[in-house]
């Protein structure tokens, strides 16, 4: 069936095991460069929306290929394709299932790697939820102590006053 399915074009298969979806990637030791990896992430992207659309809520990553790059790349690409803003949405009549959980089975990828791919996704994501939120919710006020609150996670945050600002020359965001 994977051998009818899967090709240079159609690099990615799904199979309906009624107990788990099986997702076959297929990866060219040459897909090494940046057009490539993007190629993979949006595969990743494509795997999150049909696990949703199944109402899967985890999914495990295993790496046959001992490709770190290419296993990450998916993996990024499924946390994109995770990320939502739906803070003021109206719930629907029926739940809307999310990925909740993905683990990575892989002797090429470390815990360092996650740790740092995770860590990337948090980040982007609370720029996007900040991005995300209207002018009436977050205005200057409230957006300087929600940066205070990334203080705990260990960056450094200064809030400078209008007349500090002024004084540092930053006229034209006043």
């Amino acid at each position: 069936y994977l051998k009818r399915k899967l090709s240079a074009k159609t690099p990615l298969a799904s199979i309906n095991r009624h107990s788990h979806l099986l997702f076959v990637r297929l990866v060219d030791e040459k897909m090494t460069d940046a057009a490539a990896l993007e190629k993979l992430r949006n595969d990743g992207h494509a795997i999150v929306k049909s696990v949703e659309d199944e109402k899967w809520e985890s999914v495990t990553l295993n790496d046959h290929c001992n490709r770190a790059d290419a296993l990450l790349a998916i993996a990024e690409g499924m946390l994109w394709g995770s990320y939502r803003f739906d803070k003021y949405k109206t719930p629907g009549d029926e739940p809307a299932v999310k990925l909740d959980r993905i683990a990575v089975v892989s002797s090429s990828v470390s815990q360092a790697m996650l740790d740092e791919l995770l860590s990337v996704h948090q980040s982007v994501s609370l720029a996007r939820d900040l991005i995300n939120e209207p002018a009436n919710i977050l205005g200057p006020v409230e957006f300087a102590t929600r940066l205070q609150d990334l203080e705990k996670l260990g960056a450094t945050v200064e809030i400078l006053t209008e007349k500090e600002m002024r004084t540092l020359g930053m006229g034209a965001l006043l």
